[in-house]
C-alpha cells in the first residue's frame, strides 16, 4: 500500500470527480450518504436587530467512497491537506467531494487549509476551517431571560435525496433528531452563556434532519446543527431594572412633600418620568423594531404609567388644594360675620322666629306705587312737607307725587303703605276745615267756587280709595332697617343655609352626623362620622341640651348647625379619629382634607402597586412567547 498522500495519488489510477461513489452494491442506482457535523470554536457575536449570529469552527463531513480504499498493509490513512488560499489544489482537485452548502448564510469566509483523510475502506473524513455569519432566530419575548438556538442548516447543493441522503454524523438517515450535529469546545462570553449548561465546558447536540418535498416532486435533505445559547440577565438587570425601580422611588417621594411646595413636588413628578422616558428609549436601540412583545419593555413601560400617574395625581392634588383654600375662605367670611349672626339670634330670641324665618324677613321685598291725585289743600300740605318719600336706599326724587309701598314676607302691608294711608287721612282733614271756613264767609249771592278750589272737591277725591300699587322695584325690608345689617352681611349666612339645604335630603330641617360631616367639608372642616357626632353632642350639651347616649342618633337644626359653625374650631383642636381595621382606615381618610387624603392613599397604594408587580411581571415571564 501506499506509504504518502503522493504515493497514494500516484495509485489511484483512472478516477472520475464527477461522479459522485457508488453504493454498497457497486453501483450508483442508491443515494450516497453523507455525515455532517460542525466543531464550534467560537461563539463571536449576536447582531439582535438583525438576527444573525457571527460563528467560527470547522465544518467536517464523512462519506464512504470505494474507489479510494487502499491496502492497509503500509498505512492505517492517507491525510491530504491544502492551503485553501493556493491558486493549486491537485489533490482536492483530483477526488469527489459532496458539493455542500449552508442554507442561512449571510457571510462566509474560509480560512487556513483544508484536511482530506482517507480510510483504507475508501471512509473518507473532510474539515474544512471556516468563518462565517448566519440568518437565526432571535426571539427576545422573555429579554433578559432569553433562550435561543443558533441553527447552521447544510444541504446538498446539487443532488437530490435520491441520489444523496445528508445526515448527522452517526445519525439515522431520514426526518429526526439523531447522531451529533455539533461539537463544541469549552466557550465563554461576556454576553451569552453557550451550550445547554453554565458551567462553560464542552458539548454536544443532535443534529437535526429534515426531508424537504417541493413542488418539483424531487425531495432534498436538509440538516440543521444545533448552537443552545442564552442571555446572561445580569447587564439590565443592573441598567435597566434597578434603575427602573430606583426612579420609582423618586417618584414615590413626592407623596410626603407638602404640596403647597410645588416646585419640589413636580420636580419630583416630572423627572422620574423624563428619565423613564429616556431609558425606553435607550432599550429600544438596541432592539429590532417590530411588534413583539418583549418582557423587559413591558416592563419599562409599566414603571412609566406608574410615574406618570404619580405625576397625574400631583395635578389632582394642586386642583383640590384650590378647592380646600376656597372652602376655607368660606370659613374664614362665616367667622367675621359672628357679629351679624349673633345679633341674628339676639332678635330671633326676641321674637321666637328661628333663624330661617328671620333671613326670610331681612330679604330685600319687592316695592310698588300708584298716582296720587292732589287737591289745593293737598299741594299746600306737600309744600309744607306732609308728602311720602322713599327711603334713602331708593333714591326717590323729593318731589315725586308717587305713594310707594313694600309687601312684607307674607305679603301683608308694612310701614311704607301705612305712612302713605297717614298722609292720606292728614290731607283729608285740612281740606274738611279750608271747606267750613268757606262756607260762613261766603257771599249767598256770588259765584260758586270752581271745583279746583272745593274743599268739597278736593274731599271727595281725598276719600276715594287709591288704586292698586304698580311695582317699582326692590327696596331694604323693614326688618333689615331695624336690625342694621345690609345685604352683604347675610352673604355667608344665606351660603351656609344653601349647604344645609343640600344635605337636608329629607327636607326635615335637621341633618344627621353624616350629613353634617359633608356639609361642614364646604367650609375646609374634615371630621369623621364619629368625630363629627361627638362634636353635636359636646356643642348641644353645652347650650344646655340633653343628648343621647349614641350620639350618631343626634340631628341638628339650621340654627344650631350655624352656631356651631361660628365655634367649632374648639370642638375640633384635639378631635382624633379611633378604630382598628377598616373602619378604623376610614375613619382616618375622612378625618383629612380631599389632598392630604389623596396623599395618603397614594402612600399606601403605590408600593402596594410595585409589590404586586415584581411577582406579577416573574409569573407571567412563561407566557411570553
Amino acid at each position: 500500500g501506499p506509504a504518502s498522500a503522493e504515493e497514494y495519488l500516484a495509485q489511484l489510477g483512472p478516477y472520475d470527480r464527477t461522479k459522485r461513489p457508488a453504493c454498497g452494491n457497486e453501483t450508483v442506482a442508491g443515494p450516497t450518504v453523507v455525515e455532517v457535523q460542525f466543531f464550534l470554536t467560537q461563539f463571536n457575536a449576536v447582531n439582535q436587530k438583525l438576527g444573525q449570529v457571527k460563528l467560527h469552527g470547522y465544518l467536517r463531513t464523512w462519506w464512504t467512497d470505494p474507489r479510494l480504499a487502499f491496502n492497509s498493509s503500509c498505512s492505517d490513512s492517507i491525510t491530504i491537506s491544502e492551503d485553501f488560499s493556493s491558486t493549486s489544489r491537485p489533490a482536492f482537485e483530483k477526488i469527489w467531494k459532496p458539493d455542500l452548502y449552508i442554507d442561512n448564510l449571510v457571510e462566509y469566509t474560509q480560512e487556513g487549509v483544508d484536511m482530506l483523510e482517507i480510510k483504507p475502506d475508501g471512509t473518507v473524513f473532510m474539515s474544512s476551517q471556516l468563518s462565517f455569519q448566519v440568518k437565526s432566530s432571535i426571539n427576545l419575548a422573555k429579554l433578559p431571560y432569553d433562550e435561543h438556538i443558533c441553527q447552521i442548516k447544510v444541504a446538498s447543493y446539487s443532488h437530490s435525496a435520491s441520489r444523496m441522503r445528508v445526515i448527522p454524523r452517526r445519525g439515522m438517515i431520514g426526518s429526526g433528531n439523531s447522531g451529533i450535529g455539533l461539537v463544541a469546545a469549552p466557550l465563554t462570553h461576556a454576553i451569552w452563556t453557550i451550550g445547554p449548561t453554565t458551567s462553560g465546558a464542552g458539548f454536544e447536540t443532535a443534529g437535526v434532519a429534515e426531508t424537504v418535498e417541493f413542488s418539483s416532486g424531487s425531495a432534498w435533505d436538509y440538516v440543521s446543527l444545533q448552537i443552545p445559547f442564552a442571555r446572561r440577565p445580569e447587564y439590565y438587570i443592573h441598567q435597566v431594572i434597578y434603575p427602573s425601580l430606583l426612579f420609582l422611588l423618586v417618584s414615590y417621594l413626592q407623596f410626603w412633600v407638602d404640596p403647597a411646595i410645588a416646585p419640589a413636588r413636580s420636580f419630583l413628578a416630572v423627572v422620574p418620568v423624563l428619565i423613564q422616558m429616556s431609558l425606553q428609549h435607550t432599550l429600544y436601540n438596541g432592539l429590532p423594531e417590530g411588534a413583539q412583545n418583549m418582557w423587559l419593555a413591558d416592563w419599562v413601560m409599566m414603571t412609566i404609567y406608574l410615574c406618570i400617574i404619580a405625576a397625574c395625581e400631583f395635578g389632582l392634588v394642586q386642583y383640590l388644594l384650590s378647592r380646600e383654600q376656597r372652602h376655607a375662605a368660606n370659613l374664614a367670611g362665616l367667622r367675621k360675620a359672628r357679629e351679624v349672626a349673633d345679633r341674628l339670634f339676639k332678635a330671633c330670641n326676641q321674637d321666637g322666629l328661628t333663624l330661617l324665618e328671620m333671613l326670610a324677613e331681612c330679604n330685600a321685598q319687592e316695592a310698588s306705587a300708584h298716582p296720587v291725585p292732589m287737591a289745593p289743600s293737598q299741594q299746600r300740605a306737600h309744600q309744607q312737607g306732609c308728602r311720602f318719600q322713599l327711603p334713602e336706599e331708593s333714591h326717590a326724587s323729593a318731589t315725586d307725587s308717587r305713594a310707594v309701598t313694600a309687601t312684607g314676607p307674607h305679603g301683608g302691608p308694612t310701614l311704607m303703605r301705612s305712612h302713605w294711608r297717614q298722609c292720606r287721612d292728614a290731607l283729608k282733614g285740612e281740606a274738611a276745615q279750608e271747606a267750613k271756613g268757606g262756607e260762613e264767609q261766603r257771599d249767598p249771592a256770588a259765584a260758586p267756587p270752581s271745583d279746583e278750589g272745593s274743599c268739597e272737591g278736593g274731599g271727595a277725591a281725598d276719600d276715594e280709595e287709591a288704586p292698586l300699587p304698580e311695582r317699582i322695584g326692590r327696596v331694604k325690608s323693614e326688618r333689615a332697617v331695624r336690625c342694621n345689617l345690609s345685604e352683604a352681611d347675610l352673604l355667608f349666612i344665606q351660603y351656609t343655609r344653601g349647604i344645609f339645604d343640600r344635605y337636608d335630603k329629607d327636607g326635615s330641617g335637621r341633618c344627621q352626623p353624616s350629613e353634617v360631616r359633608q356639609a361642614l367639608t364646604y367650609f375646609n372642616i374634615f371630621l369623621s362620622t364619629s368625630e363629627t357626632a361627638s362634636v353635636m353632642g359636646m356643642f348641644l350639651r353645652d347650650e344646655g341640651q340633653k343628648t343621647p347616649c349614641d350620639e350618631l342618633q343626634l340631628a341638628l337644626s339650621f340654627d344650631q348647625f350655624t352656631l356651631l359653625l361660628c365655634k367649632v374650631n374648639v370642638y375640633t383642636v384635639h378631635a382624633k379619629s379611633k378604630g382598628r381595621g377598616v373602619g378604623g382606615l376610614v375613619a382616618r381618610l375622612q378625618a383629612l382634607a380631599p389632598s392630604k387624603r389623596l396623599d395618603c392613599l397614594a402612600r399606601m397604594l403605590s408600593p402596594a402597586a410595585v409589590a404586586l408587580m415584581l411577582p406579577t411581571f416573574y409569573l407571567f415571564l412563561p407566557l411570553y412567547q
